[in-house]
């Protein structure tokens, strides 16, 4: 958020990654006892497929990680809610050179296939599961 909000003048991509990174292994590592260190309804879809949640739980977790994903996009809108002014006034799109909606999704780039995209994800998807179930049980 502070590197598009500051017109890409602070920050970096790989200190966004590494952020990124970060969050999500605390993230998983804070929930791994309670929930098995899973907060992604496709991660929460596998396990349900494996067998290691039942499909009561599956629409429990499923309800809440996206209710919590929202909650977590407001927050974040409102800490940088006087920055989003500064950097594009009242407008909030998609595209141009103000654009503020990558600040709460990743967007595909225009030469991309959305076949690319869906394989993308997949693998993606498949690196988290599999990091999640390299957690010890206890």
């Amino acid at each position: 958020m502070q590197f598009i909000l500051s017109g890409e003048k602070l920050n970096t991509w790989i200190q966004i990654n590494i952020g990124w990174g970060l969050a999500i292994t605390f993230c998983v590592y804070s929930c791994s006892k309670t929930s098995g260190g899973h907060f992604n309804p496709a991660v929460s879809f596998a396990m349900f497929t494996l067998g290691r949640l039942s499909a009561k739980d599956l629409v429990i977790y499923c309800v809440v990680q996206t209710i919590g994903a929202f909650i977590g996009a407001i927050g974040a809108f409102g800490i940088y809610y006087d920055q989003f002014v500064k950097y594009a006034g009242d407008v909030r799109t998609i595209v141009g050179p103000h654009a503020t909606a990558a600040c709460f999704c990743s967007f595909p780039a225009s030469h991309l296939s959305n076949l690319t995209c869906f394989f993308d994800q997949v693998r993606l998807t498949k690196l988290s599961i599999r990091s999640s179930f390299s957690l010890p049980k206890t």
